[in-house]
């Protein structure tokens, strides 16, 4: 349960560290991305696509498509269908062109498939 205590603390610090909050930090982001992705697969995608985010946040776009292709790996591996829709949808959008679209169209079909709303793909608050 902690693992997923801090993949959530790690993605609220990302999206604050998005929008531009001043009291953010990307060493707090590092130090629960740390060990929730020690701990059991519970939030491991969650906290995967946190780091991607605060990538982004500090101008390193080529890193971020990597932790998202880490993520939604992760997510795949663990059967985790709505995480795996989120990872492809926003490493999709980032990424553009047919390969993005592929992306983005199977994001849309798998929350869906999830009986969850698209509104779940726009996680990213530096996007929205």
């Amino acid at each position: 349960v902690s693992g997923m205590v801090y993949g959530i603390a790690a993605m609220h610090e990302a999206n604050a560290l998005r929008t531009g909050d001043p009291t953010a930090r990307a060493r707090r982001i590092k130090r629960d991305a740390r060990i929730a992705l020690s701990s059991p697969p519970f939030a491991r995608a969650w906290t995967l696509r946190a780091q991607a985010y605060a990538a982004d946040a500090q101008g390193r776009p080529e890193e971020a498509l990597s932790w998202l292709a880490d993520a939604q790996t992760e997510a795949e591996e663990c059967g985790q269908i709505i995480d795996l829709a989120i990872s492809q949808y926003q490493r999709g959008i980032r990424l553009g062109g047919d390969e993005g679209a592929a992306l983005v169209a199977a994001a849309r079909g798998g929350i869906a498939a999830a009986g969850s709303h698209e509104r779940m793909l726009e996680e990213d608050a530096g996007l929205r």
